[in-house]
């Protein structure tokens, strides 16, 4: 992902440079994506190209030679949708990310928030002083529908006392926490509860992690979001029994189940039919993504150990299966027609991503 935002940042300066009314036309694109860090640019500049920049990706700040604070950038780009924060981006900036008291703007076109949790290494003042950022972002985004943090900041801003409304957020990701990074098993977590939106009424997407479903095994009431129509699972989610039902109890009214092929496991159920029937039937889409944030490699083994358990034992009511990405190198043609072959013996059909049948 980086390299080809560099490589289109490279093309779109080369045409900047043919001549006056090209780049007066390209203006726009060049500066429609900024990195904040090392390096920050100057507020003369932000001044002048400011309006054009729709996404800020804040990356680790030289605070020997920054005066500038996360505010004063914020005010400068009332055009932004995507703000992005690195977890290195905390090391002793605390002045940086300060100033919000003050601030008194809607960030009106602000549609999403990626906000890591602080690296273990950060000095208290500077997380505290990210944390209070963050807050306050979100509180001032009244149009803001993906939010991904990870759970820590997620507690706070979800909390009795720091409440706030996100009446337009229909989607949440929960990230890997913070503790990942400190090699702890999952087993030694401290056992947290899930920061659940309970107050976000247009909620439609959840994107969880093995994490998430380990703290939601230890709580002793579960919640229950029925607004939720839509359950992405990240990378390493291992699901059997007891965690499918727990996560569907939690989201009783989902209808799409959104799968990373290769990196999630599902177990075969057996003598557990009986959950399946209860808990899962609301599943009538399953999108599969083939090798969506790395090199492609095979599915065969993966496709052929959960073929069955997915689309019979745990969701029977599946009605569509859809395949996203490029699955001509990842499972074999042959493979591909027994998938299909199976759906069909079911009533179930097989779509690629932009809805065309596979052949």
């Amino acid at each position: 992902m980086q390299r080809a935002r560099k490589y289109a940042w490279e093309v779109k300066t080369a045409i900047s440079l043919v001549c006056k009314s090209w780049n007066t036309i390209v203006t726009e694109f060049v500066f429609e994506e900024i990195t904040i860090g090392p390096r920050v640019p100057s507020l003369e500049i932000l001044d002048m190209f400011g309006r054009w920049v729709r996404r800020i990706e804040l990356q680790a700040i030289d605070t020997e030679h920054c005066s500038i604070r996360l505010v004063d950038i914020l005010s400068r780009c009332p055009r932004l949708e995507i703000l992005a924060k690195l977890s290195s981006a905390d090391f002793d900036s605390s002045n940086f990310w300060g100033g919000f008291s003050n601030y008194d703007t809607s960030l009106c076109c602000l549609r999403r928030v990626d906000w890591t949790s602080s690296d273990p290494g950060c000095s208290l003042e500077a997380c505290r002083a990210s944390e209070s950022a963050f807050m306050s972002i979100a509180s001032r985004a009244p149009n803001l529908n993906h939010l991904s943090s990870s759970t820590p900041l997620l507690n706070k801003l979800f909390d009795n006392n720091h409440e706030i409304p996100l009446l337009s957020l229909n989607a949440i990701r929960f990230p890997v926490a913070y503790v990942k990074n400190l090699r702890l098993s999952l087993s030694s977590m401290p056992q947290c509860p899930l920061p659940l939106p309970f107050h976000v009424p247009c909620l439609t997407h959840v994107i969880i992690d093995k994490t998430i479903l380990h703290s939601l095994r230890h709580l002793s009431q579960l919640p229950q979001l029925p607004q939720v129509t839509m359950l992405e699972l990240q990378d390493g989610v291992f699901l059997e029994a007891t965690r499918l039902s727990i996560l569907f109890h939690v989201f009783p009214n989902c209808e799409e189940l959104a799968v990373p092929a290769g990196r999630v496991h599902v177990a075969k159920h057996g003598s557990s039919r009986h959950a399946a029937d209860k808990y899962y039937s609301s599943i009538k889409r399953i999108r599969l993504f083939a090798s969506p944030f790395g090199p492609l490699r095979s599915l065969n083994g993966w496709m052929k150990l959960h073929a069955h358990v997915l689309f019979t034992e745990c969701f029977p009511a599946v009605d569509t299966v859809f395949l996203h990405g490029d699955w001509r190198f990842t499972i074999t043609a042959q493979l591909l027609r027994d998938l299909k072959s199976m759906l069909q013996d079911r009533s179930c059909w097989l779509l690629y991503e932009n809805g065309s049948p596979v052949p």
